[in-house]
C-alpha cells in the first residue's frame, strides 16, 4: 500500500477564555548574586495559541520590566533581590492573566532563623551549606525539622564572609542523622575547611563505611567553632584497625587524623557521645605554631580501637570530665585514655573517668596507657596538669601503665584515683601505677591514690621512677599495693622497694615522706564511686590550691584529702 502526497494534522484546540497560570515558582528562592535559578508556573495552560511573556520587578507589585523568556520555564540570573511574574494570553480569545509573583532573594544570606526538611527553607544540609556561601549578614540558625532524616549528604564549610563572635552559624540537628559513605580522599562527612564560628548542635552523624571516615573534619585553620551534644556512631569500623576513621579530627590533613599542619583552634567538643573509631577525637598544631584554646568537656567516648583522645602540639586548653571506656567492642588494640605528644603548655587533664577498657575481650593482652605523655615539655610557670581523674577497671591480661610520663617535664599529678584491682587476670605483664622514663624535670605527683590488688603473677609497682636523673617530686600520697600474687613493690628508683619505709630511703629519703601504705577501702566500686572509707586515709593531702575534688564538691583548704574524691570521715562512718 502506498500513500502519496499525504498530509496528516493533529486536531489541537485553541486556547481559549481567560488562562490561569497560578504560582510563579522559583527554584531555588534563594541564591547569591549573579547565580541562576529556574522560573516555572503552577499550572499548564492547555491549547494552542499561547504565549508568555516573563516580568521582573523591584517589589511584588512592580514596577515591571519585560525580560527575556518565551515559554512556560525560564531561567534568569539574578543580580539583586528580583520579584518575577509571568503573563499568559491566550491568542484566540485575546484574554490574559498574571502568574502570582514569587521573590527571590539574591545576596549574602539575612540573619534569622531557617528550617532544613523537604517542607523547610532548604531541603538538606547541602542547599544550607549553598546559601552561605554568599556570606552573612548576621547570626543565622538552621533548625532540622524534626523526624525528617537521615540525610544522606556529604557538606563542606569553607570561611564565610561575614561570619564573627556575634554573627554565629548555628545547625540545630534536633535528633536528626546525616550519614554517608566517605572514600579514601575525601573522608569527612561534615568538613568544616577554614569555617569559624560555626556549631553544630543535637545532630546524630553516622558514617556507613567500614573502613575509614571522620565524623568531623577541621582542617586549614577552622577555629572558634562548637560541636555539642552530638552522637557520632563509627560503629561500622568495628571490626577494622585502620587508623583512618576518626569521630572528630582536628589536623593538617584531609586523609591523616594526626597530621602536624594548620588544623583549627579555639574549638569546644563538649556533651558529645563518639562510638567506635581508631581515634576518638584528635587536635594537632602546626610545627611553628601550638592548637591554642581547645576545650573537650563531658564527651563519652566508647569502644575505641586504641586512641579515646589524642593530642599533639597544644597548649591552653581543657580536657575535663570525660568518660573514656571499651565496653562492648571485642576487636580492639591498646588502650590509650587521653594522650599528649610534642609539646605545649597549659593543658589541664581533669575530672575524667577511665575505665572498663576490655569489656569485649578481658582475655586481651594489649598494652593499656591511660593517661599518657610524650616529649611534652612545657615551661615553668605554664605547667601541664592532670588533676582529679579516676582511673580503674582496667580488665584485660597485659600490662598496665595508669599514668605514663616519657620525657615530659613541668608536669603536675594531683589528686587522682588509681585502682589497679582487677583480680580476675592470669596476667605475666606489669602493672605500674605511676611510670616515668626518660629525662624530665619538674615533675609533681602529689595527692594521689594508687592501690593495686590486680592478680597475676606479674610484677607491680606503685610508682615506678626509670631514670635516676630525672626530678621529681613525690609525697602525700595514698600508695596501697595488696596483690595476692605477683612481685609487688611499691617504688623503684635504681632498684626496687618493697615497702613504703624501704621506699621512703630511695634517693637520700627524696620521696614519699608523708605518704601512707593503707587500703583506701572504696565506699563502692562497682558504681564508680572510689570515695574511701577508711579513717586513715583521711586528711593524708597537701593544700596545693585545687579548690573541688571530681564532683565538682569544694576541697579542704588546710587539710585536703588524697586522690580524685574529698571527703569527710564523720559523714561516712
Amino acid at each position: 500500500m502506498i500513500f502519496d502526497d499525504v498530509n496528516l494534522a493533529e486536531n489541537v484546540s485553541a486556547c481559549a477564555g481567560t488562562p490561569n497560570p497560578g504560582n510563579t515558582i522559583a527554584n531555588p528562592t534563594i541564591i547569591c548574586p549573579n547565580q541562576q535559578s529556574t522560573l516555572s508556573l503552577q499550572n499548564t495552560i492547555a491549547g494552542s495559541g499561547v504565549s508568555y511573556l516573563w516580568q521582573s520587578g523591584p517589589s511584588a507589585t512592580g514596577p515591571w520590566t519585560n525580560i527575556a523568556g518565551t515559554f512556560s520555564t525560564n531561567t534568569v540570573t539574578v543580580a539583586t533581590t528580583t520579584w518575577y511574574r509571568c503573563q499568559v494570553s491566550c491568542t484566540f480569545s485575546s484574554l490574559s492573566a498574571f502568574s502570582a509573583p514569587v521573590q527571590i532573594i539574591a545576596s549574602i544570606l539575612p540573619a534569622g532563623t531557617y528550617t532544613i526538611g523537604p517542607s523547610g527553607n532548604f531541603p538538606n544540609f547541602t542547599a544550607a551549606v549553598a546559601a552561605l556561601s554568599c556570606g552573612i549578614s548576621g547570626p543565622v540558625i538552621f533548625n532540622v525539622i524534626t523526624n525528617t532524616g537521615p540525610y544522606t549528604e556529604q557538606i563542606s564549610i569553607p570561611q564565610i564572609t561575614g561570619a564573627s563572635s556575634t554573627n554565629t552559624i548555628t545547625f540545630n540537628g534536633n535528633g536528626n542523622t546525616i550519614q554517608f559513605f566517605p572514600t579514601n580522599f575525601d573522608r569527612h562527612i561534615i568538613k568544616l575547611d577554614g569555617a569559624d564560628h560555626v556549631t553544630f548542635n543535637n545532630l546524630t552523624v553516622l558514617c556507613t563505611n567500614p573502613s575509614l571516615g571522620y565524623g568531623f573534619l577541621l582542617i586549614n585553620d577552622a577555629d572558634d567553632n562548637k560541636i555539642e551534644n552530638c552522637t557520632i556512631d563509627l560503629t561500622a569500623s568495628f571490626n577494622t584497625s585502620s587508623n583512618a576513621n576518626a569521630g572528630i579530627a582536628i589536623t593538617g590533613s584531609q586523609t591523616n587524623a594526626t597530621f602536624v599542619g594548620n588544623s583549627g583552634k579555639n574549638n569546644i567538643i563538649t556533651g558529645n557521645t563518639i562510638k567506635g573509631g581508631y581515634f576518638g577525637i584528635t587536635i594537632n598544631g602546626s610545627f611553628t605554631v601550638n592548637s591554642l584554646n581547645n576545650e573537650i568537656s563531658n564527651c563519652t567516648i566508647e569502644n575505641f580501637y586504641i586512641y579515646g583522645i589524642y593530642l599533639q602540639r597544644v597548649s591552653n586548653s581543657s580536657i575535663k570530665e570525660n568518660i573514656l571506656t571499651r565496653p562492648t567492642r571485642a576487636f580492639v588494640g591498646s588502650f590509650y585514655g587521653i594522650s599528649h605528644f610534642q609539646n605545649g603548655n597549659n593543658v589541664i587533664i581533669e575530672s575524667n573517668r577511665m575505665y572498663n577498657a576490655f569489656g569485649g575481650n578481658t582475655s586481651n593482652t594489649n598494652v593499656s596507657y591511660c593517661i599518657f605523655h610524650s616529649n611534652v615539655t612545657s615551661t615553668v610557670g605554664n605547667e601541664n596538669k592532670v588533676i582529679n581523674n579516676l582511673i580503674y577497671d582496667i580488665n584485660n591480661n597485659g600490662t598496665i601503665y595508669a599514668i605514663y610520663n616519657a620525657s615530659s617535664s613541668n608536669l603536675q599529678y594531683l589528686h587522682n584515683t588509681i585502682s589497679l584491682d582487677y583480680i580476675a587476670t592470669f596476667s605475666n605483664s606489669f602493672t605500674r601505677g605511676f611510670f616515668q622514663n626518660g629525662f624530665a624535670g619538674g615533675i609533681v605527683f602529689r595527692n594521689n591514690i594508687i592501690s593495686i590488688g590486680r592478680g597475676g603473677t606479674g610484677t607491680k609497682h606503685c610508682l615506678y621512677f626509670g631514670n635516676t636523673g630525672s626530678q621529681i617530686t613525690s609525697n602525700n600520697n595514698i600508695l596501697s599495693l595488696n596483690a595476692p600474687s605477683g612481685i609487688n613493690n611499691i617504688g623503684f628508683w635504681g632498684n626496687n622497694f618493697l615497702t613504703l619505709p624501704n621506699w621512703k630511703t630511695a634517693n637520700a629519703g627524696a620521696f614519699d615522706q608523708n605518704s601512707v601504705d593503707v587500703n583506701p577501702n572504696y565506699s563502692n566500686p562497682a558504681t564508680g564511686d572510689f570515695t574511701p572509707s577508711n579513717p586513715l586515709a583521711d586528711n593524708i593531702g597537701a593544700p596545693l590550691g585545687i579548690t573541688v575534688d571530681i564532683l565538682n564538691s569544694p576541697r579542704s583548704t588546710t587539710t585536703p584529702d588524697a586522690g580524685a574524691f574529698e571527703f569527710s570521715f564523720k559523714d561516712l562512718a
